[in-house]
C-alpha cells in the first residue's frame, strides 16, 4: 500500500487549482470577460481592490502579491467545491485502485471542470476581511463574478430559523468623527498608552474588534462617554501643535508634519510644535488628568498621584507630553485614516487648518467650520 505521505491530495488540488484559476483568469481578463464590482468600495476589501484592477487591467497589470490577493481567496472558495470528490480519489489511490498518475488527472478534471464553470456551491465561499466594517463575510462565485455575503448574526440572537448568511449590501461609515469634551482643568496628559495596570482595567473593560475602523470609533466614543477619555488610532509617531491668541492655546492638533523629500525640513516652518507622540500602542490616547485621577480612584488606587509618579519615572517615560490649556468646553474632532482612501486628515474636511499638517485629532475652544462639499464624510455625535 501506498505510503500516507506519497499523495497529498490537499496539496496537490491547491496547487492544480492555483494554476488553473491563474490561466482562467488571464484568458477572460485578455477577452474582456470579468466584470469589476464597484458596489462595496467601501467595506475596502483587498480582494475586491485587486480583482477590479485585474478586469481593467489585465494579469499583466499586477504585480505577484496583488495577483495573489486575488487568486488565493478564490482557491479557498473552490476548493471547497472539489474536496469532497478529491478525497475519494485518495482513498481509491492509497486501496491500490487506480495508480498515482490516474488520480491526479482525475483531480486535475475535477479543477478543470469546477474552475470553468465559474460558479461556486451555496457553501463553498471562503471569508474575507473588511478592515472597516466588523464581521464576517465570505466570498463565492457565479459565473465569474464575486459573489458577497455576511454572517447573519440575528440567526444567534433572536431566530434560530433565519438564514445562515445574507447578501452584503452596500454600506457607509464617514471617517471623520466632530463631538465634543469638557476638561475640567485644562491639564492634558498625552500618551499613546497611559500604562497604568489600572487605568488599563478599566479602560479596557468593554470588548471592541478594533482591528475594524467602525469598531475603533465605537469605543472612542464609548470611552469619551464613560471616562472623558480620548483614544483615537493614529500611526508614525505623530506631532502636537498647537495654535494661540493672546498667549493662551485655542486649538490643539496631533498629526503628521509635511515635510519636503530631499530636504527634511516641514512645509510649513511657522506650526507651533508643543510635542510628539511616540505610538507604540498605535493610538493617541489623552485625558485631563483630574478625569485620570478619578479612574484610578474610582478603580481602587489608594494613592492615584503616586500611581501616576510611578508611571512618569517608570521604564516607560510616563506622557509623551503634558500639555496646559483653558479649562472648560472643547469641540473634538478625529478621524479615522483607514476608512477612505485620500481622506487622512482633518484638513481633508474642515476649513482654514492652514497647511503642513494631516490631522488625525483635534481639539478647539471654537467649533470649527467644515466644508459643505463634504458633509458626507462627517459624523456628528452630540
Amino acid at each position: 500500500m501506498p505510503k500516507k505521505n506519497d499523495f497529498d491530495v490537499i496539496d496537490i488540488s491547491m496547487q492544480m487549482l492555483e494554476a488553473q484559476i491563474k490561466e482562467t483568469l488571464n484568458a477572460r481578463s485578455n477577452m474582456g470577460a470579468l466584470v469589476a464590482v464597484s458596489s462595496f468600495d467601501e467595506y475596502r476589501f483587498s480582494f475586491l481592490t485587486y480583482w477590479n484592477k485585474l478586469v481593467h487591467a489585465g494579469m499583466k497589470g499586477l504585480e505577484d502579491w496583488e495577483i495573489d490577493e486575488v487568486v488565493t481567496p478564490l482557491c479557498g472558495a473552490f476548493t471547497k467545491d472539489i474536496m469532497g470528490d478529491a478525497f475519494d480519489v485518495e482513498t481509491r489511490y492509497f486501496k491500490k485502485k487506480i495508480g498515482k498518475k490516474k488520480a491526479k488527472a482525475k483531480i486535475a478534471e475535477l479543477v478543470k471542470v469546477a474552475v470553468e464553470a465559474g460558479s461556486t456551491r451555496k457553501w463553498s465561499h471562503t471569508e474575507i476581511y473588511s478592515p472597516v466594517f466588523a464581521g464576517a463575510y465570505y466570498l463565492g462565485m457565479k459565473d465569474w463574478a464575486p459573489v458577497l455575503n455576511r454572517y447573519n448574526a440575528e440567526r444567534d440572537r433572536s431566530d434560530p430559523k433565519a438564514p445562515l448568511t445574507l447578501p452584503v449590501e452596500p454600506s457607509y461609515l464617514p471617517p471623520a468623527v466632530v463631538t465634543s469634551i469638557d476638561l475640567p482643568t485644562g491639564h492634558l496628559i498625552i500618551s499613546d498608552w497611559i500604562r497604568i495596570e489600572a487605568f488599563t482595567k478599566v479602560a479596557n473593560a468593554d470588548n471592541f474588534l478594533i482591528s475594524h475602523a467602525d469598531q475603533r470609533i465605537e469605543r472612542s466614543l464609548h470611552v469619551l462617554k464613560c471616562h472623558n477619555l480620548i483614544e483615537v488610532y493614529c500611526s508614525s509617531d505623530p506631532s502636537i501643535v498647537v495654535d494661540r491668541e493672546d498667549g493662551d492655546i485655542t486649538k490643539m492638533r496631533v498629526g503628521h508634519i509635511a515635510c519636503d523629500e530631499y530636504s527634511g525640513n516641514p512645509d510649513n516652518p511657522d506650526l507651533d510644535v508643543v510635542g510628539h507622540v511616540t505610538t507604540d500602542y498605535r493610538g493617541v490616547t489623552m485625558i485631563d488628568k483630574a478625569d485620570l485621577m478619578s479612574m484610578l480612584k474610582d478603580a481602587g488606587v489608594e494613592d492615584p498621584d503616586a500611581a501616576f509618579n510611578e508611571w512618569r519615572e517608570g521604564p516607560w517615560g510616563g506622557p509623551d507630553a503634558e500639555i496646559m490649556l483653558p479649562p472648560g468646553h472643547y469641540e473634538l474632532s478625529f478621524v479615522d485614516p483607514r476608512i477612505q482612501k485620500g481622506v487622512r486628515g482633518l484638513e481633508h474636511v474642515c476649513k482654514d487648518q492652514g497647511e503642513g499638517l494631516e490631522t488625525v485629532v483635534m481639539l478647539s475652544r471654537k467649533p470649527q467650520e467644515f466644508d459643505s462639499l463634504q458633509t458626507r464624510l462627517v459624523q456628528r455625535h452630540p
